[in-house]
């Protein structure tokens, strides 16, 4: 059972297909986990924080657990998701009407005759109001089942009900404060929201090793690790401390090449990919797991556009760097061939690690903190104009006259945007734009932040 200042775990479980993603949608109130009429969409253990004043609690989805004869990979993903069940202070278990399948029975004679004393929820889903709830559950207690709850998680019905149980079988999901009276009242300001963490995601192509990187820094296997590509379908994301730092560290789904993924509703990548551009833009910043041993290949040119697109703070960690062999210079020599390879990747910081045994990741979140602290500069229109008329000055001939920087400001944060007034705007060439971004980022210090630059008609 959950102690008193430890926020309480709540694991949906069951069968495949049954609705546990779309009900974890349903009480977090946004679209969390990928929830299509496909069975096996799930993989990994899903955790999303939720604050419905006065409750506060984690909430994990889990892996349809009914495989009849699972293979090697799906062996591994039914056994973290039993351990996770023991670990947790409440599992809710989510049947399906109209009828209970054979596994929901055995799952509960499981429960019921496993160590675990976590107490249990039973519900049954895809039932639509109070008219036929009564019906519906009917097949359900000749099975033996008891206490249930029906609930309609695709469209949000009964699930005060569930909530009220929920706070009634563990009364530490309500989290409540002391007045100064030395009376008890309801909290609604949780101290470790998720908001004032910095939220960091993990994006790359399949296989370069962002689940073995997650587990690492959170210390715990939550991301399955496979040698198999596009293991990871949907979006896994924890929270851990650094330096006493909260970071919200996301992994994602391998990005694949856009013709590879068939734009279907039927099409489980399809959805993959869209929750790893959706990540991609909630993070403060991402980093860009490259494989040491494949180099920076097309696709990762094209993630790594994305990336700017979205306007992120990025850095490039090379990761399986253990696993070769180096030379003098070897650091120096592939940081030069990846950039002379992809130009576009000048102004982003490159640091080499292994994801497996942990080498230089306290430095990777050094830089990632660093990234988020230079996203949000600012600088004074008027100290912005002293600088921009030296840099104006470095500026000869025909250059000068046509290119002359008459005033500028910086109009926005994350990421940085600079406005720049000129005359003869149609005469500014692109090596020019070029010449006032590399100003920008070597006066200012801004390696690894996307800068914007707009320029304006005096």
């Amino acid at each position: 059972m959950s102690s008193k200042n430890k926020t309480v775990r709540v694991t949906i479980a069951g069968k495949r297909n049954a609705g546990k993603s779309t009900l974890l949608n349903a009480l977090a109130g946004k679209n969390r986990a990928i929830t299509e009429d496909l069975p096996g969409l799930t993989r990994d253990i899903l955790e999303v924080e939720i604050k419905d004043p006065p409750m506060h609690y984690i909430l994990c989805d889990t892996p349809g657990l009914d495989i009849e004869y699972p293979d090697s990979l799906e062996t591994e993903i039914l056994e973290r998701a039993k351990i996770h069940l023991e670990f947790s202070d409440l599992i809710i278990v989510v049947m399906e009407s109209p009828s209970p399948s054979d596994f929901d029975a055995h799952f509960m004679n499981l429960l019921r005759k496993s160590k675990i004393h976590t107490p249990v929820i039973y519900t049954v889903n895809k039932i639509d109001g109070p008219d036929v709830a009564g019906e519906r559950l009917l097949p359900f207690y000749e099975e033996g089942f008891t206490d249930l709850i029906p609930v309609s998680a695709k469209n949000k019905w009964n699930l005060d009900v569930l909530k009220k149980k929920m706070s009634e079988t563990v009364p530490e999901i309500v989290k409540t404060t002391i007045s100064r009276s030395g009376k008890k009242e309801i909290s609604t300001v949780i101290s470790d929201t998720q908001d004032s963490c910095i939220k960091i995601a993990i994006v790359g192509k399949p296989n370069a090793g962002k689940s073995s990187l997650f587990n690492k820094l959170i210390r715990k296997e939550l991301s399955i690790v496979s040698d198999l590509p596009g293991t990871t379908r949907d979006t896994v994301d924890s929270i851990f401390h650094y330096n006493k730092n909260p970071i919200r560290i996301i992994d994602t789904a391998g990005l694949r090449k856009e013709a590879k993924v068939i734009k279907s509703r039927n099409n489980a990548e399809y959805f993959s990919m869209k929750r790893t551009e959706r990540a991609i833009q909630d993070a403060d910043v991402v980093i860009h797991l490259i494989d040491a041993q494949q180099g920076i290949t097309d696709l990762d040119k094209k993630i790594s556009s994305k990336i700017r697109e979205e306007g992120r703070p990025s850095i490039i960690a090379v990761n399986k760097w253990d696993l070769m062999e180096k030379e003098t210079d070897s650091v120096k020599n592939y940081t030069d061939r990846m950039k002379f390879q992809f130009p576009q990747i000048k102004h982003i910081p490159v640091i080499f690690i292994s994801a497996q045994s942990g080498q230089r990741l306290n430095k990777l979140l050094d830089h990632c903190m660093d990234l988020k602290e230079r996203s949000e500069f600012r600088i004074t229109t008027s100290r912005l104009n002293e600088i921009v008329e030296k840099w104006n000055r470095s500026l000869h001939g025909v250059t000068a006259r046509n290119s002359k920087i008459f005033y500028a400001t910086q109009s926005s944060i994350s990421p940085p945007e600079f406005v720049l007034f000129v005359r003869n705007k149609e005469k500014i060439a692109t090596n020019i734009t070029g010449f006032f971004e590399n100003k920008i980022y070597a006066d200012f210090n801004l390696t690894g932040v996307p800068v914007k630059i707009f320029i304006r008609e005096k």
